[in-house]
């Protein structure tokens, strides 16, 4: 789970394709490839996962504990982060937060009529 987590979010970064855009100072588009076609956060989905893995092989309760405060934590920093992508980027934000989901499952793709 660790490793799978770590993969996740580094593929995730490098999916931005910039150091820029991972800082967030370039928000001028939609990331929709990779990992961001099944969720608007791997980066977060990807640590979370590789920490409860961590926390999991150490039988550690506390360690349990603190993975389940940084998930809530991520999720509120990810709804601060949307709330920022709908106001810059408007309308390809929205259609992108309709067709991914927030932490996995299968992008709904747009129909084509």
């Amino acid at each position: 789970m660790a490793v799978l987590g770590a993969a996740l979010a580094f593929g995730s970064l490098r999916a931005l394709g910039s150091r820029e855009r991972a800082l967030g100072v370039r928000t001028d588009i939609v990331v929709s490839e990779g990992p961001y076609s099944y969720a608007r956060h791997p980066f977060y989905m990807g640590w979370t996962v590789a920490l409860l893995g961590i926390a999991l092989a150490g039988r550690s309760a506390v360690a349990l504990a603190l993975v389940i405060l940084l998930g809530i934590a991520l999720t509120r920093v990810a709804r601060g982060e949307e709330r920022l992508l709908r106001e810059e980027l408007g309308e390809p934000y929205d259609r992108y937060q309709r067709q991914a989901p927030a932490l996995l499952g299968r992008a709904r793709l747009p129909s084509r009529s």
